[in-house]
């Protein structure tokens, strides 16, 4: 819902810069419509020039015609001559305005590609925006002033005309920063879309997987820790499609006397101050349990089992010592991979042959632990020397 929400914040606005991009297109049609004017009046101040050098010709071949000697003369040719050189340089300052003027609209393009952003995350980030652009009118709104104060100033002086040039570079500067700026953000705004995209695809990664391959039923080695609730149980939830089945050690045999079969023959009863499933006599006093596995050689068994065990969201059932060293054998030697016992016993209620599995579930079988420490008990009980 946080996500969705997001979402329909980033729509919003996503139109509000939408329309940002049709204010700068209108503006940009403005600068534009002044650089027709602009050129207009350059080449009417080219045609000028041409009438000035035209007249300064004229005035020289009849001053060589004349020979004319009057000092006066010389002076008004030589003024002529200064102010067809400023009118020169008057005409390369124009062209050199107008390619700032062109310039000038390829950043605001370059600025509107910026703000044409999809995707911001925070409300801070997105008055950020809302500031840059607000400062972009005005610097917009100052350069449409300026350009129309430069366009008086060039037919009085040529120092104005400086001034409006040097105003055009001004408000450049300001808008490659305001560039800088943003796109600086947009960098952040996208390491935190890339960071949600990556938890999206991780968790749909993750359910693909789950849906697919975990299905039917999931086998835990009940009694050694509780790792696989802590992984399993925000996965699972209330998947009543996943089948949870737990492994007892059942030692001797469950009429033997001799397992840990906890909940398939203990009581209720309270055990190093945990209210549990316990094996104990009719007198209330602990029985001696056993398991070649010294994890699962323990009487008692976590809360958390017996409650799965009568809510019945968990079937526990149970393997005996020989399936065990059999089933650890088997494993070794198929896959290289040396179980625990205590995982050895869910490995042999997986093998055996009344387990009720249908060859074309997918099952998870959770390998707590390693098989190494196990590894001189195993050869005791197949009588190996090590």
């Amino acid at each position: 819902e946080e996500l969705n929400n997001r979402v329909a914040e980033l729509e919003e606005l996503n139109i509000t810069l939408n329309n940002k991009d049709e204010e700068l297109n209108n503006r940009i049609a403005e600068l534009e419509e002044l650089n027709i004017a602009l050129i207009n009046k350059d080449e009417e101040l080219v045609n000028t020039i041409n009438e000035y050098q035209l007249l300064t010709e004229e005035l020289i071949n009849l001053n060589e015609k004349l020979d004319i000697k009057d000092q006066s003369l010389v002076q008004q040719l030589e003024t002529i001559k200064l102010k067809n050189n400023e009118l020169a340089q008057l005409n390369t300052e124009l062209i050199q305005k107008d390619k700032t003027i062109t310039d000038l609209r390829g950043k605001i393009i370059k600025l509107n590609e910026v703000l044409s952003v999809s995707e911001e995350e925070s409300e801070t980030q997105k008055k950020q925006i809302i500031s840059l652009s607000e400062k972009i009118e005005i610097l917009q709104s100052e350069k449409t002033t300026s350009d129309e104060e430069m366009k008086l100033r060039i037919t009085a002086s040529e120092s104005s005309a400086k001034r409006a040039l040097e105003e055009i570079r001004f408000l450049s500067d300001e808008i490659d920063r305001l560039n800088k700026e943003i796109a600086t953000l947009n960098l952040a705004l996208e390491a935190n879309e890339t960071e949600i995209i990556a938890k999206e695809l991780k968790i749909e990664v993750l359910g693909d997987r789950l849906n697919k391959a975990l299905t039917n039923k999931v086998f835990e080695l009940q009694k050694y820790r509780s790792e696989f609730f802590g992984r399993l149980q925000s996965i699972l939830g209330q998947r009543d499609d996943i089948k949870i089945v737990g492994v007892e050690a059942a030692g001797k045999g469950l009429e033997s006397g001799e397992h840990a079969a906890t909940l398939s023959k203990g009581d209720f009863g309270v055990l190093h101050g945990a209210a549990s499933t316990l094996l104990q006599n009719d007198d209330g006093q602990v029985t001696l349990p056993h398991s070649i596995s010294a994890g699962l050689d323990y009487p008692g068994i976590g809360p958390e089992h017996s409650y799965l065990n009568e809510s019945g969201r968990v079937q526990y059932f149970s393997a005996t010592d020989i399936e065990a060293l059999d089933s650890f054998q088997w494993l070794s030697e198929k896959e290289g991979i040396l179980p625990a016992l205590e995982s050895a016993h869910a490995l042999a209620y997986l093998r055996q042959d009344n387990n009720g599995i249908d060859p074309r579930e997918h099952i998870i079988l959770c390998l707590s632990g390693r098989g190494d420490k196990d590894v001189h008990t195993v050869a005791e009980a197949l009588g190996i020397n090590l």
